[in-house]
């Protein structure tokens, strides 16, 4: 069954266009079949966390929690929701202290169906930050910097 899939696959991007030809390899991609039956493609970020989709904030303890959230609600992008199971993505933002005065932070975009990590950013610190709540400028910073970037 798997070789007459590729060969059709094969056959359609021999005689079809540039445009059809990039519409045939992302279906491929994104189905591929197996012994078992078709594997089908973790959602992409874009999808999962486009603008105004509902967002379940989480994170390594309630004060974080209480900060992300106060980020993403004066950033309006997404509707954050109190029902992880109405959400459409989960965004567990992750601070851990490194010292006095610094804080390093993370965040992970979870898909909520299957509970896998889509999309991890980078790390932030705190090192050069002006404020006496390390934890909350870590947040602020993990939102400005590695969040806020990927949707513009």
């Amino acid at each position: 069954m798997k070789e007459k899939i590729l060969g059709l696959l094969f056959m359609l991007f021999l005689f079809s266009d540039s445009k059809s030809q990039d519409t045939i390899l992302t279906s491929a991609k994104d189905t591929i079949a197996n012994d078992e039956g078709p594997i089908q493609k973790e959602p992409s970020l874009d999808l999962l966390a486009k603008k105004g989709n509902r967002v379940f904030v989480d994170g390594s303890d309630k004060s974080v929690i209480i900060h992300a959230k106060k980020e993403f609600h004066s950033w309006g992008y997404w509707s954050i929701v109190e029902d992880k199971s109405k959400a459409d993505f989960i965004l567990y933002v992750n601070i851990r202290y490194a010292g006095i005065g610094d804080s390093f932070g993370s965040a992970q975009f979870i898909d909520p169906q299957s509970e896998k990590v889509i999309q991890t950013t980078g790390e932030v610190n705190t090192v050069m930050s002006m404020g006496f709540n390390t934890k909350k400028a870590a947040v602020e910073k993990v939102v400005r910097k590695k969040i806020k970037p990927l949707f513009r």
